[in-house]
């Protein structure tokens, strides 16, 4: 459950669309005021900068706005939207391909094997890097529904609990995704 309110640390509305700006600069005014080697308080410090970590990341604020108002954690079992089952499908694909690849690209012993794959290999690298938009951009719509659920919690709070449960899954399961894009990119360099 909630220890504290990082809106109320932080000097925020209770959203979940923030204006990093906005949020940025109160952040850099409380942290000068009150970091420790300016004389200031090391426990309010360190709740300032727990406060910001969770409401810079757009899936912690889900979560913590959704404990704040309903006094509950967040549900994190149930169906993905549909748009993120879609993408799921072809990022697993594309996964285990590039893993099939990977092993064969590790177990190639001659720089003639080497040739024969070296096209499998960018045209895969092209592949991810257009799957890590693919999740960038789905992370990014979600990110723009944040306002429709700021409207909705003052006027139909089971709605917003429900489409920021759905938020929450979505943004965990394509943040994991994203992790494991950019290493089968990195395996292959």
């Amino acid at each position: 459950m909630v220890d504290f309110d990082c809106y109320e640390e932080l000097s925020q509305k209770r959203c979940l669309e923030l204006n990093s700006d906005d949020l940025r600069e109160k952040f850099q005014e409380l942290s000068k005021r009150y970091h420790p080697d300016a004389g200031g308080d090391e426990v309010v410090f360190s709740r300032i900068n727990r406060a910001h970590s969770i409401l810079f990341n757009p899936s912690s604020r889900v979560e913590h706005l959704y404990e704040l108002l309903f006094q509950d954690s967040i549900r994190t079992d149930g169906p993905l939207s549909s748009n993120v089952m879609e993408l799921f499908s072809e990022i697993g694909e594309l996964t285990i391909f590039a893993d099939g690849l990977i092993k064969k690209k590790d177990k190639t012993l001659t720089s003639l094997g080497e040739a024969l794959i070296a096209k499998d290999m960018a045209n895969l690298q092209t592949q991810l890097f257009e799957m890590n938009g693919k999740v960038r951009g789905a992370k990014s719509a979600i990110l723009e529904t944040f306002p429709v659920i700021d409207q909705l919690i003052p006027t139909d709070p089971a709605a917003a609990k429900e489409k920021m449960e759905l938020c929450a899954r979505d943004l965990s399961f394509l943040s994991k995704w994203e992790k494991e894009i950019m290493s089968r990119m990195q395996s292959i360099l």
